[in-house]
């Protein structure tokens, strides 16, 4: 894990003392998923609720969860990032401009764009202006938080389409799955979900359905380095790239892993 723990990751420090370890770097037996099925076990005796898989992920799991990250493969050295912060809603045109002008000069490889104006135009006003400045090399990501409903989200997507979009993500509420699928197959633009999905099944049934083409799968929202691997093969069996949606400073590592990595998100202040 690069550089130390990030203070949301901080609690790893004193759970680790209890966590079981049966993980030989000669012999290779390793018990980490065992230790993660067993404790899986027992949050759902409590909860299946979000809140409940968010502290699985990062009290329960993580301790003997930290190990799979070295060895969960190396298909990659280098992760490409984009800028999560200078996209907010409230920026006007010209500070987005700004913003993916500054990310495109540090050498980033995209940038996120909120969308979700009350016009439709507006956002696609927005968007234009910025390709029109970055140019076609630069991806933009848009996110639209779960603002939209079917009929918005599919006049948004046709409004966006011509400026080129890497994706849209979370167009619709993240339980509306038939409503992904159906915007996914009316819109050349990936439809990208993940931030606020807590267990490995919630992904299986957006991929099996075609809800989903890019997985923004987050380890200390799903349980853990074990449950983000499940996710990334399912993925994968699927054809479908994983671009975790925050914690750099974890997820590089995890996206450099697998063959479907794509994307590490990052903020401002990795600039």
């Amino acid at each position: 894990m690069p550089g130390g723990a990030h203070p949301y990751f901080q609690p790893w420090k004193s759970a680790g003392a209890d966590a079981k370890k049966t993980y030989r770097l000669g012999g290779v037996t390793f018990d980490e998923t065992a230790e993660w099925d067993q404790q899986k076990q027992n949050n759902l005796l409590s909860t299946l609720a979000a809140r409940g898989y968010n502290a699985f992920g990062v009290f329960g799991v993580s301790p003997t969860d930290i190990n799979t990250t070295w060895l969960a493969g190396g298909h990659r050295q280098d992760v490409p990032v984009y800028d999560t912060e200078g996209g907010w809603l409230h920026l006007t045109t010209d500070e987005l401009v700004k913003g993916a002008l500054q990310a495109q000069k540090s050498g980033w490889d995209g940038v996120k764009i909120k969308v979700g104006k009350p016009h439709t135009a507006e956002d696609a006003e927005r968007l234009r202006a910025v390709r029109e400045a970055v140019g076609p090399a630069l991806h933009i990501m848009t996110d639209a938080n779960q603002s939209q409903t079917m009929s918005s989200a599919l006049r948004l997507a046709a409004a966006l389409e011509p400026y080129d979009p890497y994706w849209i993500e979370e167009p619709l509420p993240a339980d509306d799955i038939s409503g992904h699928a159906r915007l996914a197959r009316a819109t050349r633009i990936p439809v990208a979900v993940g931030e606020s999905l807590y267990a490995p099944t919630q992904f299986r049934n957006y991929l099996e359905t075609g809800a989903a083409s890019i997985v923004q799968v987050d380890a200390a929202r799903v349980g853990g380095t074990t449950p983000w691997l499940k996710v990334a093969h399912t993925a994968e069996s699927h054809n479908v790239m994983v671009c975790p949606h925050f914690l750099m400073e974890l997820h590089v590592s995890l996206v450099a892993a697998v063959p479907n990595g794509r994307f590490a998100a990052a903020g401002r202040h990795s600039r």
